[in-house]
């Protein structure tokens, strides 16, 4: 993930810029995995107990040490990743043209990730796969006002 946010970097909704690895951006990428994972499992399968929501959220800090990031801007437990996520989308989350160009870039043809699936066998699936990711991405995405994480 460290590798795919390093080109991603323009001008916030606040002509502020931005770099999608800066601490901000690259930790509210990391809650929509973990916020999409609780969803997914709620929908199509068993809903996480808070204990296992707690469980979640402790074993993903260790993503945060693998991108050689410290955990100072990182929300500490699942109680306060819960305030996090709701207080962004509620105050914080705006429109990033490079986002969204990241987003679509799940759609372009790349080079397979598995060295014996060709590529052109790999354009058919990846495609499908970007068009799911983009779904599932945006179907678990927080509701504003606070209905975000429980």
């Amino acid at each position: 993930m460290r590798d795919y946010h390093t080109g991603i970097r323009g001008t916030d909704g606040n002509g502020q810029l931005f770099h999608a690895l800066n601490p901000a951006p690259l930790v509210w990428a990391h809650a929509t995995f973990i916020h999409s994972q609780v969803v997914c499992a709620q929908f199509f399968g068993r809903p996480l107990t808070a204990a296992e929501k707690s469980e979640l959220y402790a074993e993903s800090l260790g993503w945060f040490r693998r991108y050689g990031m410290g955990l100072r801007e990182v929300p500490k437990d699942w109680t306060e990743f819960s305030a996090y996520l709701n207080r962004v989308v509620d105050e914080d989350l705006t429109h990033v043209e490079a986002g969204a160009e990241a987003v679509r870039s799940l759609l372009v043809d790349s080079p397979s990730p598995l060295r014996w699936l060709p590529d052109r066998l790999w354009w058919s699936v990846g495609r499908r796969l970007g068009r799911l990711q983009i779904w599932v991405a945006a179907a678990t995405l927080p509701r504003p006002s606070g209905t975000a994480c429980a």
